[in-house]
């Protein structure tokens, strides 16, 4: 077994708070500890202390051993719950509708706040359970086998009764994959990632057409700086492994437009699902009351052209034509690391965007 092989055991199995020295850490990857010295400086490459003292997974770390945007796990039980989310505007109602077309899942419905909010609960009911233990749960245990129940309850009555399996997407329920991992052993997650710059751009147009409108909106008022962190909200948590590595998949936006087949070929097998189960040159199949459809809603201003059409390449780089050069910098110096092991290119040239700084 490698060396990195070892550092994953023994955090996946273990969940080891980070020690207050690394051979301490060291001591328990390996039996001898003679020779793990020179070993170190490739170690913390992968793995780094967090705020709160415990371990966190590097994105490095990520790209090597998670590996699902490029190999993801192959299943050979189909999931009863799948879960997409990401950042806004990343394309996670794109990849709900593409698994949505697997005639055994559940028509494209709203986004998934109600399974939040119970994610919410659980969450209040925890902290609150770890300060007066056993004046309405006996412990954490007791909530979480309460919360799970509650999920499930809540699964079972939804008036959807022709899904075999049901898919849920939210860019605001992904902070949350954690504890949904934590409740539901048998749910499934894709994290969709798309170019931050595009992300951005799109938040822009949105934006926009809002303004077009004379109504205000966040995504046309904030700054890039707060763009850039009210992003990271939604995935930071993703950077630790509290989610078996074997039950998160990472597919990039841009490989779902650009291939297709091969990419969602991925996703049936992560998911254990036929390989010709989705149909990509169809129109998704959408919920009469699905809220995106709405054209007096706050969010009738997300609809694109693109909106219930198979994947098409029309939205990639458009930060070129939406952002200046500095803007587009900005977000790449924020999000460098992620756009690094994704694959992403870095700060571009000058010569690279129409717009003018």
């Amino acid at each position: 077994m490698s060396i990195l092989d070892n550092i994953r055991k023994t955090l996946l199995l273990q969940h080891l708070p980070w020690a207050s020295t690394r051979h301490k850490v060291l001591s328990i990857l390996f039996k001898d500890r003679a020779g793990y010295e020179e070993e170190w400086k490739e170690i913390e490459t992968y793995i780094h202390a967090s705020e709160n003292g415990k371990y966190k997974i590097s994105p490095h770390f990520i790209k090597l051993y998670n590996k699902s945007w490029a190999v993801p796990k192959k299943h050979s039980q189909a999931a009863p719950v799948v879960f997409v989310g990401g950042m806004p505007r990343s394309g996670t109602t794109l990849l709900q509708g593409l698994i949505c077309s697997d005639p055994d899942a559940n028509d494209l419905i709203p986004e998934a706040a109600p399974i939040r909010s119970i994610c919410e609960a659980a969450k209040q009911c925890n902290q609150f359970t770890m300060k007066f233990p056993g004046a309405y749960f006996k412990d954490k245990k007791a909530v979480d086998a309460f919360f799970s129940q509650t999920l499930l309850s809540f699964f079972d009555q939804m008036p959807i009764e022709k899904a075999h399996y049901k898919v849920f997407k939210e860019p605001a329920l992904t902070p949350y994959f954690p504890v949904l991992s934590k409740l539901l052993p048998d749910a499934r997650f894709i994290w969709i990632l798309r170019d931050p710059r595009d992300v951005i751009a799109s938040m822009r147009q949105w934006g926009n057409r809002a303004k077009d409108e004379n109504k205000d909106h966040f995504y046309n008022t904030a700054t890039i700086e707060e763009l850039c962190k009210y992003n990271m909200e939604f995935v930071s948590k993703l950077w630790k492994i509290y989610i078996p590595l074997d039950r998160l998949m990472i597919v990039r936006y841009e490989d779902i437009v650009k291939a297709p087949l091969p990419t969602m070929t991925k996703i049936a097998n992560f998911l254990g699902r036929p390989v010709n189960s989705y149909k990509l040159n169809e129109k998704w199949n959408t919920s009469d009351n699905h809220q995106i459809t709405k054209s007096d809603g706050p969010v009738s201003h997300a609809i694109t052209d693109l909106y219930g059409a198979p994947p098409k390449t029309d939205s990639l780089d458009k930060y070129k034509s939406t952002l200046t050069l500095q803007e587009a910098n900005e977000i790449s110096s924020y999000f460098f690391e992620m756009m690094k092991v994704f694959e992403y290119i870095q700060p571009v040239s000058s010569t690279a965007i129409s717009k003018d700084a």
